[in-house]
């Protein structure tokens, strides 16, 4: 139906969630269970500390963790990152939201792409060569998380 904006909207919401995965799979047991009680019963994740208090788990905790993750699951988190400057800058009809990336970016994508997912990707890409990958995208998140589960 070639609903990209929504693919790429969603992918990254799953690239969301493996980096909050991978923030839960870091934490000590008891704080772990808690976190994943919370979950269970729709509620903000936070936990108690040593002194009692509740500490509420917010964007920035999740943001701070993330930058601090090594190898494949740090390319994940510079992905998710240029993968929400492409949704901000979505209307691919009109506008190539690739062209709205700085050279950095670009270079970040194309190098994960071919690394992880298309070794014949094209250097000069465009959001059009960007869309038959999604799939192996996906695909290779889920098989991540499984193997960390």
């Amino acid at each position: 139906m070639q609903h990209y904006g929504n693919c790429i909207s969603i992918l990254c919401q799953e690239l969301d969630q493996y980096i909050r995965l991978l923030f839960l799979f870091k934490q000590p047991q008891h704080i772990r269970d808690e976190l994943i009680g919370h979950s269970i019963n729709n509620q903000k994740w936070y936990y108690t500390n040593n002194e009692n208090k509740k500490v509420i788990i917010t964007d920035q905790h999740i943001e701070d963790f993330a930058k601090g993750l090594q190898e494949w699951d740090s390319d994940i988190f510079e992905f998710r990152n240029i993968f929400y400057k492409i949704t901000i800058n979505f209307n691919y009809i009109l506008r190539d939201p690739i062209k709205g990336l700085n050279e950095m970016e670009r270079e970040l994508l194309y190098k994960y792409i071919r690394e992880y997912h298309d070794s014949d990707f094209p250097k000069q890409y465009s959001i059009n060569d960007l869309f038959p990958i999604l799939p192996a995208i996906f695909t290779r998140i889920y098989e991540s998380i499984k193997q960390k589960l």
